[in-house]
């Protein structure tokens, strides 16, 4: 991959008001090298071809890249193979990202990843989000892409979040919000704003922005196992 087959993400980021520079295009190309050469060992993603990449993991990742306010603390929970959190911590220097995993490997790979990058901005944590009582209450946002339902992820992501913070769940536009309209009940939140934005190779997607409007009630989050059996 080199800069030129980036092209397109100039026009996918202008509704953002973000221009990537020469070094940040350059790093997002080494970030590709990186994960389809590791890929090569052990799956950190199915999709490999260049020109899918670059829609479905670098300007997916990227369309929340102008939310942020300068100097904000955002999670990325189920970071994966780093998707949004590098991505995001390449084009935004001046936020701080912490990417979350509960996969050794995967969280490994993140990790050598941002110090090759020289990523000053990003850091890895391992573990699962509904058990890092120690991240609680620390983000002004969390994102969640390709996790898990509206409602479950509601109740993992919420605990992270500051009163007055936002949950940026990355969708397709078929599941709607008012499926974690219960869970936003329990949790004290409401639904802030939707984005909706067509990926360079056509697809649809949809940014859920869900903001936390009190501290998380007592009891929550629940372990897994509930969660998934009995979401909100």
């Amino acid at each position: 991959m080199t800069p030129s087959d980036l092209s397109v993400l100039s026009d996918f980021l202008k509704p953002s008001g973000i221009t990537l520079s020469a070094e940040q295009t350059e790093k997002l190309c080494f970030f590709y090298s990186l994960v389809t050469e590791t890929g090569k060992s052990f799956n950190l993603t199915s999709i490999t071809d260049e020109s899918s990449f670059v829609s479905r993991h670098f300007a997916d990742s990227l369309a929340a890249v102008g939310l942020f306010d300068s100097g904000a603390e955002v999670c990325d929970v189920g970071t994966g193979a780093g998707f949004p959190a590098v991505p995001l911590a390449i084009a935004r220097p001046d936020v701080s990202f912490t990417a979350l995993d509960s996969t050794e490997k995967k969280t490994m790979f993140v990790t050598a990843a941002a110090k090759r990058l020289g990523l000053v901005n990003l850091t890895v944590r391992t573990g699962r989000a509904e058990d890092f009582c120690s991240l609680y209450g620390k983000f002004d946002f969390v994102c969640a892409r390709a996790v898990t339902a509206l409602s479950p992820l509601v109740e993992l992501c919420f605990p992270l979040l500051k009163t007055g913070g936002c949950l940026v769940a990355y969708k397709t536009p078929s599941e709607k919000p008012s499926a974690c309209a219960n869970a936003l009940f329990v949790l004290h939140g409401r639904p802030e704003k939707e984005i909706h934005y067509t990926l360079p190779d056509g697809s649809s997607r949809v940014l859920y922005v869900l903001k936390k409007l009190s501290p998380t009630p007592k009891g929550y989050p629940r372990k897994w196992a509930q969660i998934k059996t009995k979401p909100l």
